[in-house]
């Protein structure tokens, strides 16, 4: 009966040996199986790696060549600027802007007004002819309003047109009907000021705002510059630019805005 019993146990020794061996060999395929994967895994995340670098490198060059042509445009985009600005005020020399001067009929002809503008200065005391004055037309305002439209009036001398500014002062006090319009019209509203560029008209504007927000009596424009000065003894600062603005309010510690 024992070496029954011993008979019976023999296989199932053998078998726990064979799983044991099984089990062994088993473990020892699966080792290299996962170095295998590692090593895979290793090489994907290093090509992915350099992938990204050498794509940042790439955007890095192309941001910086977007940058440049940015840049050069930006500098074509100013030197075009300057040279409108520069044409604009060569052909703007001649001009001057007239304010509150009535109108003589509704639909006011450039000839009619031609003539009012002669009339306005020979009234004044200026010595001018109808070849003086090669255009003057009325322009629209930038809002409504009930006053007369604005005149540009253009000389063809520069002589001349430094006259009529000499004698600016002048024109408020001419009879409305010494220049042919109703009695019932004043002319002492009539101002006269240098027509400026657009972009002279904003740093006019500018300036003014700064004139009022620091106190300063005097603000106005002359020959395409912009002055301020803040009592009538004290030295006239010249403006020519927004940057000129801006460097003398941090200079002397005022607010812009």
């Amino acid at each position: 009966m024992e070496e029954l019993q011993q008979s019976t146990k023999r296989p199932d020794s053998q078998a726990s040996n064979t799983g044991g061996e099984q089990a062994s060999n088993n473990g020892g395929e699966h080792q290299p199986t996962r170095l295998i994967s590692d090593a895979e895994t290793l090489s994907t995340l290093e090509f992915y790696g350099k992938s990204y670098d050498d794509l940042r490198a790439e955007s890095a060059d192309s941001l910086k060549q977007l940058w440049s042509r940015l840049n050069l445009l930006s500098s074509r985009v100013e030197q075009i600027g300057d040279s409108i600005e520069q044409l604009q005020r060569y052909s703007f020399q001649y001009n001057i802007k007239i304010i509150g001067l009535p109108e003589s009929e509704l639909q006011e002809s450039a000839s009619k007004t031609v003539s009012l503008c002669i009339n306005l200065f020979k009234a004044a005391g200026i010595e001018i002819s109808n070849q003086d004055i090669d255009i003057a037309h009325r322009i629209p305002t930038r809002t409504a309003t009930s006053g007369p439209r604005p005149i540009v009036c253009k000389f063809t001398r520069r002589i001349v047109k430094e006259q009529v500014m000499h004698s600016r002062k002048e024109v408020c006090k001419v009879p409305a009907t010494s220049i042919g319009l109703p009695s019932s019209h004043s002319l002492e509203n009539v101002r006269l000021f240098d027509h400026l560029t657009p972009l002279l008209q904003q740093l006019l504007a500018d300036s003014k705002k700064f004139q009022k927000r620091n106190g300063f009596k005097f603000c106005w424009a002359k020959n395409f510059v912009i002055y301020l000065r803040r009592t009538d003894v004290s030295r006239p600062i010249q403006i020519k630019c927004h940057n000129d603005l801006v460097n003398f309010a941090n200079q002397e510690g005022l607010p812009m805005s």
